[in-house]
């Protein structure tokens, strides 16, 4: 046992040594030093742990308030995401009754950074609109354009497309302005002002970067391209921390605009080009190179290469945790749908994965619907204040000038909406009352008699066992069933029926669905989404566009109407 202990003190005696004298060294550096050596443990959450909390006892020895923000600052750098928000919290508590151009707005920016890292869109648009307003407050330039450009991002991606573009404007005109550098040196302490040109820099790449993506979620591929060579131009003069990070956003934006102009050769070709050299690139990145992967693949007819690059971009989604953006949605559609490839159970898991993600989506544009958080003051300039108050006459004046036009405006609304709703009334008792004619029949060329009466004979039967309720139904599945072939089936339908294929399918499911929410009382209580599955839609929103097409009303308002009719 003595042995035993003796060996365990020979191996740890040189740990314990080199630790005390860590602790000794820490001891003999200047504040700032001690910042300094803080950075260059990058990657070393044990020294970092250390340096961080030898310069917070320092602090609160010395009843520094600022300097115990700077001391949590660091510790919110280096733990897990719910640790590194308390330590944020500590910073925003602390700091929080301080008018100060760093604090507390700096636990604001590293929870919105946290709560992104977790998923949590919500917490983190919340907290960076708190930094908005201490970055406003405080006069801090800095923070101001960080938290502008993280707002654009996400309203683009979740909110009004064309709002953040104008938000982006704005921004865009701050950083490029003559007195950018000169804001950003008044905004960060004085002993890290040499780095204030990479800062304006980085934050002018992110201004174009900015500009591409809103263009690109706007589909305005042009002005894409035009910002996507900017960021090329600017990243050929910047090497700083941050290269990598802009170098794949750059590679991002090319291979979404394949993607969205639907050139899948191209981005096929592309994407298998980057996979060779993937594992130099982030997680994101490999998880985007894999999902165009599969689209591309998906579009060209490779359904196994599709399946499996889209399996291992789910992979990483599931491993790292990683945000699903809307145009990721159709990831775990495709999956889903494959069905020739995958069991019925593992379709089934994607089924789940995907409403989840919907659920998800629409916990977020509800979030950014919101009156109070889309909407973000943007003045001309960062040090404008309050304008310059009018006088009491000009003030009544346009005041009562606005009630006029509210009041007008109100009346326009009140009179669009009565002859709205009386146009839905008549379109009402039209489609209540309304009996369908009889399709005349007409000759059909080419096509001998025997085999329209038999098409005619077998649609007779559809019709009457009602297949036309299966949702995944096609024109080449039902002549298969008829045993004849889609091109007879679709001319016999088009002269017989007098209508295609798409408008007869669209008839019939409608048709059953009029009727039924007529006459049975359990059916109208139905959702839209389950009324529209009953019917053979895949979707509320295609129902819904079929109804309106052949009745003039919406199902909502039809249903609404019998109800109350029934209740009268």
């Amino acid at each position: 046992m003595k042995f035993i202990l003796q060996c365990i003190l020979f191996f740890m005696l040189p740990c314990c040594m080199a630790q005390n004298s860590f602790s000794t060294r820490l001891s003999m550096l200047e504040d700032e030093e001690l910042l300094e050596l803080f950075n260059t443990f990058h990657g070393d959450s044990i020294q970092q742990e250390q340096i961080a909390r030898t310069y917070l006892e320092r602090a609160r020895r010395a009843g520094d308030t600022i300097k115990m923000a700077r001391g949590y600052d660091r510790l919110a750098r280096i733990f897990h995401h719910e640790k590194n928000i308390a330590f944020a919290d500590s910073i925003i508590f602390l700091t929080k009754n301080l008018q100060h151009k760093t604090y507390p707005a700096l636990g604001y920016m590293i929870k919105s950074y946290e709560y992104l890292a977790l998923n949590d869109l919500i917490n983190a648009s919340n907290n960076l609109f708190n930094l908005y307003e201490d970055a406003k407050l405080n006069d801090n330039f800095s923070h101001y354009i960080y938290a502008l450009h993280q707002l654009i991002i996400i309203k683009s991606t979740w909110g009004d497309k064309n709002e953040a573009l104008q938000l982006q404007t704005k921004r865009h005109e701050l950083i490029f302005e003559e007195e950018a550098l000169e804001k950003i040196k008044n905004s960060i302490r004085n002993e890290v002002i040499e780095k204030a040109p990479e800062i304006l820099l980085t934050e002018q790449i992110n201004s174009v970067f900015t500009y591409a993506y809103c263009y690109l979620n706007l589909n305005e591929f042009q002005k894409t391209e035009e910002y996507f060579q900017k960021l090329n131009e600017l990243l050929l003069e910047y090497n700083g921390t941050y290269l990598n990070y802009y170098l794949e956003r750059s590679l991002w934006i090319e291979l979404e605009l394949l993607r969205k102009r639907k050139c899948y050769s191209s981005l096929y070709e592309k994407s298998n080009e980057v996979l060779q050299s993937v594992s130099t690139f982030s997680v994101p990145l490999q998880f985007d190179i894999h999902y165009y992967l599969g689209v591309a693949s998906d579009n060209l007819g490779y359904n196994s290469k599709a399946l499996y690059h889209f399996v291992i971009a789910d992979s990483l989604v599931q491993k790292n945790n990683l945000m699903i953006d809307p145009y990721h949605r159709d990831l775990y559609s495709n999956l889903a749908k494959m069905e020739e490839l995958l069991d019925s159970q593992a379709r089934i898991k994607y089924y789940q994965k995907l409403i989840l993600i919907d659920s998800i989506f629409k916990i977020n544009y509800k979030f950014f619907e919101r009156e109070h958080q889309i909407k973000i003051r943007t003045p001309d300039r960062i040090e404008e204040k309050e304008s310059q108050i009018e006088s009491l006459n000009e003030i009544i004046t346009r005041n009562q000038l606005i009630l006029v036009s509210l009041t007008i405006m109100l009346v326009l609304i009140l009179l669009y909406y009565y002859q709205l709703r009386m146009t839905y009334k008549r379109r009402f008792t039209k489609l209540f009352k309304s009996i369908r004619d009889e399709r005349k029949s007409v000759s059909i060329k080419n096509i001998s008699e025997e085999n329209i009466t038999s098409i005619l004979e077998s649609l007779k039967r559809f019709e009457g066992e009602r297949g036309y309720l299966n949702t995944k139904l096609t024109l080449n599945r039902l002549a298969k069933n008829f045993d004849t072939n889609s091109n007879y089936l679709s001319r016999v339908i088009n002269l017989k029926k007098e209508k295609n294929f798409s408008q007869y399918l669209h008839d019939l499911r409608i048709s059953y669905a009029t009727k039924r929410i007529v006459e049975d009382t359990k059916f109208r209580k139905y959702t839209i989404k389950a009324i529209a599955q009953e019917c053979g839609y895949s979707s509320a929103e295609s129902f819904s566009k079929a109804f309106y097409k052949i009745n003039g009303i919406y199902p909502s308002y039809f249903i609404r109407k019998i109800e109350k009719r029934n209740h009268n």
